[in-house]
């Protein structure tokens, strides 16, 4: 690998500033083509990271919700909380926020985005943290949920009565449709007229119980018998009662497909195809709605921009799902055209974001749900997408799904949000970046959730944050420049054609060449050990090569799950013999466990006659043992 620092880097009182150079070598820029220099930078630093062999994968944590009520607020908690929960103490290397609130209530629903979360973010970048932000966005479409505001009548009460005014004991009420694309569609009905439950659906019924109307299953006001309250053409809208005679005021009680009181946000209210082609159109009313959430969206990004703050920026996540209202009503039946609109919708958002506000901060993210499949089927385009992930639930992190999927996108790759499904305390951290490691090895950043999610609720947080491959927020920078950057890695070793010429001392048998496991392609070499108390084995291949450039030196080792090692597992060193008299030169010895992958790396950059290198190996020591066990070695390889 070659080492690439990004120079002329400058930490400003006011701020962290980022003037970057981008120097010539593989370099990675984001779709933004007017992205900032610090945007830049950033993104390149990012995409650079699965070729390191430590400190590879940034540490994430949400930091909760803005403008809420409960333990889900956004604060500094999490963070802090897992600086005492770690030693050595470690914070996250990005921390994120949820500037949208779209399950809340509002009459205007631009009022449920709020960005005072941002404060803490820019102190969070200027110590050396990353920013990421998601937004569980409001839904533009009007969604009218049960009563009006004030005292006005009609009103639903506690018993969901469409109670008369009783100064206006003549009134009609009609069946209206409220959301703007055929309003002139009204059913009439009579005085006294009450809405009750009916097996848990919301029910309009006459005092004479000779016609019984209420909701259809499908969620849109219908009645009984010949009296239908639905148009074919519009068949998703919200409905309202209004009064339609000359008397009333013109007061509306809206019937919606959920919820009972108030205005609303609807994010996990399904819209119509038809209802989705309006948000597009700016002269609409769900158009401008939507204009209006991505303005306050932006007015939050506008400011992290004007603080210097590069953003991950993480929109209309999970669209493979049929939980949120920009996917589809159904995930197992959605049509290509539906699919066409929700890219639609995203490129939207990237255009107005970059072409019109100018926030050119942003680095984009594309995270469908692991669970569902269609994971790239509403992928919006390779010119809208900076970073591929996965938003993974999952008790066994080694079934997650579509990891290679997704890097056939050929976009760095993340875990966008990642925790336990089963909220029982019990999910295993460290287990889950050890199947990383092992699984999908691309990755360069996971951001568990919080609450019954976080690592705080769970098990191996310590584990997890002082993990070899995590980077923490103290890792990123180097004294005011980014820290190293290293090119794609050459393969020393595959074993794909066998042992390759690797030996071993004080073996039991082996090496072989197998394909029990591999880290890269399909083989690697194992090699049996005797366990003993103090003993010590070698795996080495004594052949002259010159490595004289090469900063790094790694390889894969696997301990099989059988065996006693003892509390301290396998001691592992990587090694080099260099010169005519094969001086001897180390890496840091690390603690390999039954079933642990571990990768062990070397900075060659104090090592003498590279040019001369006798003898590459892998030196074991076991303290305390017994039995048998088996070692793997793969994917050896020079940066």
């Amino acid at each position: 690998m070659t080492y690439i620092k990004h120079k002329a880097l400058l930490l400003i009182a006011a701020g962290l500033t980022i003037q970057s150079t981008i120097v010539s070598g593989h370099t990675l820029t984001p779709v933004n083509n007017n992205a900032d220099n610090t945007t830049k930078a950033m993104y390149n630093w990012l995409g650079h990271l699965p070729n390191r062999s430590n400190e590879k994968l940034l540490s994430g944590a949400f930091g909760g919700y803005t403008n809420i009520g409960g333990d889900d607020v956004f604060s500094t908690q999490e963070s802090d909380d897992i600086y005492s929960a770690t030693n050595p103490a470690q914070r996250p290397a990005i921390y994120a926020c949820d500037y949208a609130r779209g399950w809340n209530v509002s009459d205007n629903i631009a009022n449920l985005i709020d960005d005072s979360c941002n404060n803490d973010l820019i102190v969070h970048w200027q110590q050396g943290g990353l920013v990421q932000i998601s937004n569980h966005l409001p839904n533009p479409v009007a969604v009218h949920k049960w009563g009006v505001d004030n005292s006005s009548t009609p009103y639903c009460s506690a018993n969901y009565v469409l109670s008369v005014n009783p100064a206006d004991s003549g009134k009609q009420y009609g069946m209206q449709d409220t959301d703007g694309l055929q309003d002139s569609v009204t059913t009439m009905l009579a005085n006294n007229q009450k809405v009750k439950l009916y097996k848990n659906k919301c029910r309009i019924q006459s005092n004479s119980n000779v016609h019984q109307w209420g909701l259809a299953a499908n969620g849109y006001p219908s009645c009984s018998y010949d009296y239908k309250l639905q148009n074919p053409n519009d068949t998703a809208d919200n409905w309202g009662f209004q009064d339609t005679d000359s008397n009333g005021s013109g007061n509306t009680c809206f019937i919606p497909s959920v919820d009972k009181s108030g205005f609303g946000g609807g994010l996990k209210t399904h819209i119509s195809d038809a209802q989705y082609n309006k948000i597009l159109d700016r002269n609409s009313a769900i158009g401008k709605r939507w204009k209006a959430t991505m303005d306050k969206v932006a007015d939050g990004l506008e400011s992290l921009k004007n603080s210097g703050v590069t953003v991950i920026y993480r929109p209309l996540h999970e669209m493979n799902g049929d939980w949120f209202w920009w996917g589809p009503k159904d995930r197992s039946t959605v049509s290509q055209a539906r699919k066409n609109l929700y890219k639609n919708l995203y490129q939207d958002m990237y255009n107005y974001f970059t072409n019109t506000r100018y926030l050119n901060n942003l680095i984009w993210v594309y995270s469908p749900d692991a669970g569902p499949g269609r994971k790239t089927e509403y992928y919006p385009g390779v010119n809208f997408v900076d970073i591929v992930g996965l938003d993974a639930y999952n008790d066994s992190p080694a079934t997650i799904s579509g990891y290679n999927e997704l890097l056939t996108f050929g976009k760095p790759f993340a875990f966008a949000e990642v925790g336990p499904k089963t909220l029982n305390g019990s999910f295993d951290y460290e287990n889950l970046i050890n199947t990383i490691q092992s699984q999908f090895p691309k990755a360069i950043y996971i951001i568990p959730w919080n609450a019954g999610w976080s690592p705080l609720n769970n098990i191996k947080i310590n584990e997890l944050f002082n993990h070899s491959w995590m980077a923490n927020k103290g890792d990123i920078w180097d004294q005011g420049n980014l820290s190293t950057i290293l090119e794609a890695p050459t393969t020393l070793f595959d074993f794909e054609s066998g042992n390759q010429g690797w030996l071993g001392v004080n073996v039991l048998g082996g090496p072989w060449a197998v394909t029990d496991w591999a880290n890269r392609g399909t083989k690697s070499i194992k090699a049996d050990l005797a366990l003993s108390n103090g003993s010590t084995y070698v795996l080495n291949v004594p052949q002259n090569r010159n490595l004289q450039g090469k900063q790094n030196l790694a390889v894969d080792v696997k301990l099989a799950n059988w065996g006693n090692v003892g509390t301290q597992g396998l001691i592992a060193k990587l090694y080099i013999k260099t010169g005519n008299s094969w001086t001897w030169s180390n890496g840091e010895p690390v603690e390999i466990k039954l079933n642990q992958l571990k990768t062990l790396s070397f900075d060659l950059s104090n090592v003498t006659n590279l040019d001369q290198v006798k003898e590459v190996g892998v030196h074991f020591f076991l303290a305390s043992g017994s039995g048998q066990t088996a070692v793997y070695l793969d994917n050896v390889r020079v940066n």
